[in-house]
């Protein structure tokens, strides 16, 4: 990945670039305070985009390192890592020992509702249906599932029925046509090393007996794809298999993080799925990202996102236009062209931005 210092040189060629459309010009570019907290001054967001604080420390309590979002009814639902490693040991223990975090619940306003602690290092949340929420944990190794009524709070923790073929964990879900899909993270082969190809997606279901869940493989880090700004035929590459997302045409996004790259699945988990690969750059230079999001259709959207190592959450209020793109970069936060691939910084001065959420009316 290119070090966050490196973003400053590329910065310096951000105002020779046309932000048309970026979302509009009507609304201002300061860093906005409000009552959860103030915006520092090295935050800098372009012209049309506003940012505010959401939730800092004093609503986190003793929870650090936001990451996930989701939203379920009205209101938010954040995973924190915590002081765990992303293999669920906690951090400097020796011998290592199982850790915990917890996953926060906010209104709108920011306000913490409940809180709920899980067994290790959450990194990816799934709003499964109106009453529960899923909560996948420890992305490097020993993957955990834990499933969360929020009717009544309890809890209910899977693990793999069968060993992963990847060798690693498991990070982000997405749920399409009633599958829940999840990206295969930290591969311990390279796909080089792996000729029948490790899964860099997989889908999973529950299992009966309540602590097991059965997964079937669904893209292969090697599997043939299209290359979106070329058309070319293409053998993925995939070495970093992170964040997912749905598309507004229901198809499945996998960022492959290291790779600096989207794959695009449409009709996943089917014998007509088919992959197309989006290369990412920021001035040529290819760019790794965490979350991209799709503005969604509805009224007066605004974004939430985690600055994780700062431990904030922040909102940004624009003319969010449906269907644009946005992703969280390399201390920045930006928005994507997904024909090109190409990235246009939207706000600076960031410490380490991961999930991305928008909310409508």
């Amino acid at each position: 990945m290119i070090p966050n210092s490196s973003f400053k040189y590329f910065m310096a060629g951000a105002l020779l670039v046309s932000l048309c459309g970026c979302g509009g010009s009507q609304r201002p570019n300061n860093a906005a305070a409000s009552s959860n907290g103030t915006v520092p001054s090295s935050v800098t967001p372009v012209s049309g985009y506003a940012v505010s604080v959401f939730a800092g420390a004093s609503q986190f309590g003793s929870s650090t390192h936001p990451d996930s979002l989701i939203k379920v009814g009205s209101n938010i639902f954040v995973g924190y890592g915590d002081a765990v490693n992303p293999d669920g040991t906690v951090a400097g223990s020796n011998p290592p020992t199982a850790g915990k975090c917890e996953i926060i619940e906010y209104d709108l306003t920011g306000k913490p509702l409940k809180t709920f602690t899980i067994t290790g290092h959450n990194d990816g949340l799934l709003a499964y249906d109106s009453q529960t929420i899923w909560a996948m944990s420890n992305e490097d190794a020993n993957p955990t599932l834990t499933v969360i009524n929020l009717a009544n709070a309890t809890q209910t923790q899977y693990t793999p029925t069968t060993p992963l073929l990847h060798g690693g964990g498991l990070d982000d879900m997405s749920l399409i046509n009633g599958k829940v899909f999840v990206s295969a993270s930290n591969p311990s082969l390279s796909p080089s090393n792996t000729p029948n190809g490790a899964s860099a997606v997989i889908s999973i279901s529950l299992n009966a007996n309540g602590h097991t869940f059965d997964w079937t493989p669904v893209l292969s880090n090697t599997a043939p794809a299209t290359d979106v700004a070329s058309g070319s035929a293409i053998t993925l590459n995939l070495t970093d298999p992170d964040s997912e997302a749905v598309d507004p045409s229901g198809n499945l996004v996998l960022d492959s993080q290291g790779d600096s790259e989207l794959v695009i699945l449409s009709n996943p988990g089917s014998a007509n799925q088919t992959a197309s690969r989006l290369s990412l750059t920021l001035y040529t230079n290819p760019w790794p990202v965490d979350d991209t999001r799709f503005v969604p259709t509805g009224t007066n959207p605004f974004m939430l996102f985690t600055d994780t190592k700062a431990n904030t959450i922040y909102r940004v209020d624009a003319l969010f236009n449906a269907g644009d793109v946005y992703s969280a970069g390399e201390g920045t936060l930006l928005k994507l062209d997904p024909t090109s691939g190409n990235l246009t910084p939207i706000i600076d001065g960031l410490t380490s931005p991961h999930g991305i959420l928008f909310i409508t009316k």
